[in-house]
C-alpha cells in the first residue's frame, strides 16, 4: 500500500468527509495496490483518534470502525446515524456503544459493545444480524430450502427480522452470487 495525498483523494471520499466528519480531517489515507477480492476495499482512512474507515474503489464507504467505540450523541456522521435510527438504538440498546457501521447490500449494520448487530434500511429497524456462519440457526426447514434450490451458493447475510406479539420470528437471507 502507499499513503496518498490530497489531489489523489476520490470525490466520493472527500464528499464523506465533509458530510460526515465536517471537523475532523484524516491523519493519513493509504490505497492499497489492488481492491479486496473480497471486500473490494481499496482505501483506508485513519483519524488520530484510532478510528477507520474503509472504502472501496469508486471512493463508497464500506465500514467505519471506531476504537473505543463511538459516543452516539457526538455529531458526526449524522447523514448515516440519523435521528430515527439514534432514537431506535437509544432505547433498544441504551448503554451499548457503537463499535463498527458497515454499508451492506441490505443497508447499514451498526455492530456495537454488546455483540449485537442492528441492521436499517435508511430509516427503517429490519432486524438482528446474524452472522453467515450461524446458517445453523435459521430453521431446518429453510436450512434445507436453501440447501435444496441454492446448493453452490453461499450465505452472504442473515437477518433476524424484529418480532413483537403478532410476529412470528421470519428471517431475510443474503445470498453471494
Amino acid at each position: 500500500f502507499t499513503e496518498i495525498d490530497d489531489q489523489e483523494i476520490p470525490y466520493g471520499m472527500k464528499s464523506f468527509f465533509d458530510l460526515n466528519f465536517p471537523n475532523k480531517t484524516p491523519e493519513k489515507i493509504i490505497k492499497y495496490k489492488v481492491p479486496d477480492a473480497i471486500t473490494g476495499i481499496l482505501y483506508r482512512a485513519n483519524f488520530e483518534n484510532g478510528t477507520q474507515i474503509d472504502f472501496v474503489e469508486e471512493g463508497r464507504w464500506k465500514n467505519i470502525k471506531f476504537h473505543l467505540g463511538f459516543d452516539i450523541e457526538e455529531d458526526i456522521l449524522t447523514n448515516i446515524l440519523v435521528p430515527e435510527i439514534k432514537e431506535y438504538i437509544n432505547e433498544d440498546q441504551p448503554h451499548a456503544k457503537i463499535l463498527t457501521i458497515s454499508n451492506e447490500d441490505y443497508g447499514t449494520c451498526f455492530a456495537l459493545d454488546n455483540k449485537e448487530q442492528l441492521a436499517f434500511s435508511w430509516k427503517t429497524f429490519l432486524g438482528y444480524v446474524l452472522y453467515s456462519d450461524n446458517y445453523n440457526q435459521l430453521p431446518k426447514i429453510s436450512q434445507d430450502f436453501l440447501l435444496k434450490h441454492f446448493p453452490h451458493i453461499e450465505v452472504k447475510d442473515i437477518i433476524d427480522l424484529k418480532r413483537d406479539e403478532t410476529w412470528k420470528t421470519r428471517y431475510k437471507v443474503w445470498l453471494d452470487d
